[in-house]
């Protein structure tokens, strides 16, 4: 029984026009317009109907030119019907539309103004159950065998979950019953839940609500009225209406059922979280409170005018992760409840998401290919015949970022950069305009050679070199090497002379004198020992000569985020569980250019589990546990024993799971351990033995 009035006029749906009879007006159900809302259509009994849809103004006060509606079954696709809706000067907007009976319609309506789109209303129509007809947030069939008021509402009742006989709950309500029994022929009487069984007088709706109707009560003078507790709609001798009367609740009558679909809170929330290439993780607001028993949770996904995909979930999860997407497409995402009956409530507006396209599998540089002011760039595409988008970015401020989009090639040289700069070279896969997520790797160029170098001074032990640098380029200092003496890197001064010191009197040396333009950058970044709240992250030595390694964690707290180490690890503590960290690498030495960076994604482990409770007879073990706190996608529930193993993975809304067919008197070793993505928490354990014999 809809006991919800009409929402401020907002939005209307009337009953199928084509079906009424002449001169009847049509009755109005209200559909409320919080955002993007259901849409409350009424069906008539022939295949196809004609839908009144009246508004007021949208937006309030802006006054648009004209309205667009849009609306299309939403298992058909590629039909989609418009129309276009002129300014009036009343205040309320109507057009009708032809919908057919039992199916769903996605339906928009938008704003214009000065050529300009100025508000989109979108909205879905209710289903019901196979064979019963939807008004407002109920679903309503005919029983048309005659049966007692008693039997009448025991047969609603076992016809699908939390049906019973009609309960009118407002005028709305009240005129779409009198449109659709004008649409059924030869009904002159039928059931209701109206009755007085508790007392005498008190007129109740089968839900235990009162009468509240405007519409009269008739009589048969001559029948007691202590004998008419069950009152029953019969038709108007004189007119095509309906009136309530009492009667014997033992007379045989046809009858209307009636269930209510759920009333979705106006704050729920449905969300996506995260998108990836091939997977998408959503969330939503708690629904086990007020959802009605017998409805389960499904998410509807499609693309294109593809069959769409059905995902059951259990009523009391709050997020999912959809996986085995494809990339690179856009994806439409309808949460929804529905009863074994086939009646379905919309839990939100479709969401619309676009995976990401596949990055390239590889980028790499082989080292001949470095010049002074130009390298050749390979990588490989995930398919065939994908362009590739490439940015070529200096680590410093000089030189302007190039970027490039080619196709039919996974080789590209670039040309025309800075001799000795460091470079982040990233390449992307574009596929259909759509670009993947940027794959990068780090080169620096060669140095351009010194121009001149001349011994100046020589001592005993000692030389004085004077080296004259490069015009163009970018370079930290000069490295000298020689057999048999010192390999030495130094910082270039101002007046160009460098010394050498440290040598063999009566020696002869051929030093090799060249630039030197910036630091090695770590190798192999990767995982060390991770925990719920702490990371370990280990690297191999770089190259030549350095003071130290700055570690800096991106997106730690700020007491923790910058480490300066001299050893190849570092770790980091006081994390969240589960939370995915950005690091960045790179060596440093006084007086020289750093090194380029080198990040490194690390996710710490999700908390686990706090404790297990348990219940327990001779051939199950029931257990139950808190939700684990932070981030975590799920369980992995185990069961083990000396000659039985058993392990299943649940959703994060689970709380409570029951191992079954297990033996008496068996010793069981049970772990649970939340999961995020492919990290697994520390696993919280319960020993426990079944009873040796079943308590009566």
């Amino acid at each position: 029984m809809p006991a919800r009035p009409a929402a401020g006029g907002d939005i209307r749906l009337g009953a199928g026009l084509a079906s009424l009879g002449s001169g009847a007006a049509p009755p109005q159900g209200a559909g409320s317009l919080g955002g993007s809302e259901s849409l409350d259509c009424d069906h008539v009994k022939k295949p196809a109907g004609v839908v009144l849809m009246e508004w007021t103004e949208l937006p309030k006060g802006e006054d648009p030119d004209y309205y667009i509606v849009t609306y299309q079954r939403a298992d058909a696709f590629s039909q989609k019907n418009v129309r276009n809706i002129s300014k009036v000067e009343q205040k309320l907007v109507s057009t009708t539309i032809l919908l057919e009976e039992n199916k769903k319609y996605d339906i928009t309506i938008e704003s214009l103004k000065n050529g300009r789109i100025i508000s989109v209303k979108s909205f879905k129509t209710r289903t019901c159950s196979q064979g019963w007809v939807a008004f407002q947030s109920s679903c309503y069939r005919m029983g048309k065998e005659s049966k007692s008021w008693k039997v009448a509402q025991q047969i609603c009742e076992t016809s699908s979950r939390g049906a019973h006989l009609l309960d009118i709950g407002s005028k709305e309500e009240h005129g779409f019953i009198l449109s659709y029994l004008q649409t059924i022929s030869q009904i002159i009487m039928l059931w209701t839940g109206l009755n007085d069984l508790k007392e005498e007088g008190q007129l109740l709706w089968t839900d235990g609500s009162p009468y509240l109707l405007k519409a009269g009560i008739s009589t048969l003078s001559m029948i007691p009225e202590d004998e008419t507790d069950c009152y029953a709609l019969q038709r108007d001798p004189t007119g095509p209406d309906y009136f309530f009367t009492g009667f014997f609740c033992y007379i045989q009558l046809p009858y209307i059922c009636e269930y209510e679909l759920p009333l979705v809170p106006e704050n729920f929330t449905f969300s996506v979280r995260d998108v990836k290439t091939t997977e998408a993780v959503f969330m939503w607001s708690e629904m086990d409170i007020w959802l009605k028993s017998g409805f389960a949770l499904i998410i509807k996904y499609y693309f294109d005018q593809l069959k769409p995909y059905i995902l059951s979930l259990p009523v009391n999860t709050t997020q999912t992760k959809i996986v085995q997407l494809s990339p690179g497409l856009r994806y439409s995402f309808l949460l929804a409840a529905r009863n074994l009956e086939g009646a379905q409530t919309n839990l939100s507006p479709i969401l619309k998401i676009e995976t990401t396209v596949s990055p390239p599998t590889a980028v790499y540089i082989h080292p001949e290919d470095v010049q002074e002011e130009s390298v050749i760039l390979h990588w490989k595409l995930p398919q065939e015949g994908q362009e590739s988008y490439i940015q070529v970015k200096p680590n410093a401020d000089i030189g302007e970022t190039k970027k490039f989009l080619i196709s039919n090639t996974e080789e590209f040289k670039i040309d025309l950069l800075i001799p000795g700069m460091a470079y982040e070279i990233a390449v992307a896969t574009v596929n259909n305009g759509n670009m993947s997520e940027l794959k990068t790797i780090q080169c620096t160029l060669k140095p351009k050679p010194v121009q001149i170098v001349v011994p100046c001074v020589l001592y005993s032990n000692a030389v004085v070199l004077f080296v004259r640098m490069p015009d163009i380029g970018v370079f930290d200092g000069i490295y000298v090497t020689s057999k048999g003496g010192p390999n030495v890197t130094f910082i270039l001064k101002s007046d160009g002379k460098i010394t050498i010191g440290n040598l063999t009197a009566g020696t002869e040396y051929d030093f090799c004198v060249s630039t030197k333009s910036g630091l090695a950058a770590p190798l192999n970044v990767r995982e060390g020992n991770v925990t719920d709240t702490s990371i370990q992250i280990a690297w191999d030595r770089a190259d030549g000569d350095f003071q130290q390694y700055e570690v800096i964690c991106t997106n730690c707290a700020s007491a923790f985020r910058v480490q300066k180490v001299k050893q190849e690890t570092a770790t980091f503590s006081s994390l969240t569980p589960g939370k995915l960290y950005n690091f960045t690498i790179r060596t440093e030495k006084e007086g020289f250019r750093d090194s380029i960076f080198v990040t490194k994604e690390i996710e710490t482990v999700p908390s686990a589990v706090k404790y297990l409770n348990y219940s327990r007879d001779s051939e199950s073990i029931t257990v139950t546990w808190p939700p684990a706190q932070n981030m975590f996608d799920g369980y992995v529930i185990s069961i083990n024993s000396k000659v039985f193993n058993e392990e299943k993975m649940l959703p994060s809304g689970v709380r409570m799971y029951k191992f079954e067919s297990l033996l008496p008197g068996t010793d069981y070793l049970i772990g649970i351990v939340t999961t995020n993505g492919l990290k697994r928490s520390h696993p919280t354990i319960l020993k426990i033995s079944t009873c040796k014999f079943t308590v009566y």
